[in-house]
């Protein structure tokens, strides 16, 4: 039978976190990106589930996780992130991470390396400057604010972008995002953490971690999709420049989350990395 997906909340430093888990065997805890949910690792949970015991959370102010009296910072969610594995009696955990959950993974490797067995970076914020021209242009006065009232039409225009213009989300995926993208506080959660991160120039400096990696003890994966309209493939490169011992995984069809868009090959190559086979 396949693993059985659990939900819950648990309190992560004072607040309510929710999470979906399943499975047995060596912790992975998988981080989604800016204005998504858990929901993102779909594809994943299960096949990941057959030899890990995963963790998909929801970060604060997305999915069903707490969204007031929340600091929308890095580094806030860096400490949600430890807070949590502390809540699960982990004393460290493989982490996943995509988009700005792969910003939030890397912050954290670099935090406390010691309670990161292993890090895999998808199409992952904070290896440079450059940032899709929508993403650069949403922290401004009045647009965001204007663009977020839509929450169906940029739901469905967001996930347009995510797939590069392929039809891969269902309209469950779509309904579910358009829910908790509705929820009281979720847009402003959504613009406070974009702001504190882009501005009209791109990735704002303090998030420009690729020089860093190379202080990263544990081992590192590097997923790209080849067609990611977000963040240039090129940095991915640089990932493996600044460390060559990186596994580099691109997919070249898949957009920005090639972990949704081809998941049977991502499962597999990401459980090879866990197993410390990848590569071999």
């Amino acid at each position: 039978m396949p693993p059985t997906v659990k939900r819950g909340y648990v309190d992560v430093n004072g607040m309510n976190g929710h999470y979906a888990m399943a499975g047995n065997g060596p912790p992975v805890v998988l981080l989604h990106g800016l204005g998504t949910s858990h929901l993102t690792w779909q594809e994943n949970i299960k096949a990941l589930a057959a030899h890990f015991t995963v963790y998909a959370m929801d970060i604060p102010g997305h999915g069903d996780s707490v969204k007031h009296g929340v600091d929308y910072t890095i580094e806030a969610s860096v400490a949600f992130t430890f807070g949590f594995l502390d809540a699960m009696g982990l004393q460290s955990a493989a982490l996943v991470g995509n988009s700005m959950g792969g910003l939030i993974a890397l912050r954290s490797a670099l935090a406390e390396p010691d309670r990161v067995s292993h890090l895999c970076l998808i199409d992952t914020a904070g290896f440079g400057k450059e940032i899709a021209p929508v993403l650069r242009i949403m922290p401004l006065p009045f647009v965001g604010e204007y663009a977020e009232s839509k929450a169906t039409r940029s739901t469905s225009n967001m996930l347009r972008q995510i797939f590069a213009g392929r039809k891969v989300a269902t309209e469950a995926l779509t309904a579910e995002l358009v829910r908790t993208r509705s929820l009281p506080g979720a847009r402003a959660a959504v613009l406070k953490t974009l702001r504190e991160g882009v501005n009209i120039f791109g990735m704002k400096r303090k998030h420009r971690l690729l020089k860093r990696l190379p202080e990263l003890p544990m081992p590192i994966m590097v997923v790209w999709g080849g067609l990611d309209r977000f963040f240039p493939i090129a940095r991915a490169y640089a990932a493996v420049d600044a460390v060559p011992s990186t596994r580099l995984f691109v997919l070249p069809d898949s957009g920005h989350w090639p972990h949704m868009q081809e998941p049977e090959v991502f499962n597999l190559e990401l459980t090879a990395f866990l197993n410390g086979s990848a590569g071999e």
